[in-house]
């Protein structure tokens, strides 16, 4: 009864499993708690959550939105009713993006519905490549566009297109994956995702970074775990 913000994403970092956006939205908004989707894997192009029910989208716009890995910022979009006082606190807080930074955003917004249809063809691609190797050189693939995906159907029911975002277990523990990232040649080491370059960056050493072991498996997470951004 206390709860006033549910605060959710889909889909999902970095094992792309996807969340029932309405299912979760609905029941927010019966009870009167304020629903808040991170939709930036997704993007405007691939997911429109405000359309589900949500209350409130948030957005790196580091990521898809500048689409190009130059900015730092973020957005939340959402009914000027929820938004005025986060408008007002921000401004009182200095949290404002300097006009060097908001023009390359607007740029970038320019080419957004054609950078995600990119990137949605070729993670695809990439995905479905990966498939083919399962059992020799990788364990598993995730991305919510392929079949075998547990979330393929509701991916499809609520998502436009899959997003340029997946992840591959290369099996063997953290050793194996440090190999296999070391040896990258093509794809950039990084920890951002979104921009025009292809990056891979490791799980366990960026967003669960620290977790115990138990944690990983609670959160279905593995320390050979390859989370892959794939560009134009």
């Amino acid at each position: 009864d206390r709860t006033k913000v549910v605060w959710f994403e889909s889909p999902i970092n970095p094992t792309l499993r996807c969340v029932d956006v309405k299912a979760i939205a609905n029941p927010c908004r019966r009870r009167g708690t304020i629903s808040i989707i991170d939709n930036t894997f997704a993007s405007p192009v691939n997911q429109q959550p405000l359309a589900m029910g949500v209350d409130v989208v948030m957005h790196s716009v580091t990521k898809y939105l500048n689409g190009h890995s130059d900015v730092t910022a973020g957005v939340i979009a959402g009914p000027a009713s929820l938004l005025q006082p986060v408008e007002k606190a921000r401004r009182q807080l200095g949290g404002i993006v300097d006009p060097q930074a908001a023009y390359a955003i607007g740029r970038g917004l320019k080419t957004l519905a054609v950078r995600v249809e990119r990137h949605n063809a070729n993670a695809m691609l990439v995905a479905r490549w990966h498939e083919t190797q399962k059992g020799s050189r990788i364990d598993e693939v995730y991305y919510p566009g392929l079949e075998s995906h547990p979330d393929h159907a509701l991916a499809a029911k609520q998502m436009r297109g899959y997003g340029g975002m997946l992840c591959v277990d290369v099996g063997g523990g953290q050793a194996r994956v440090e190999r296999f990232f070391d040896r990258l040649k093509i794809f950039r080491r990084a920890a951002s995702l979104g921009g025009v370059e292809t990056l891979c960056s490791l799980p366990v050493l960026t967003s669960q970074w620290g977790h115990s072991d138990a944690q990983l498996a609670a959160a279905g997470i593995t320390r050979s775990m390859a989370r892959l951004s794939i560009g134009l």
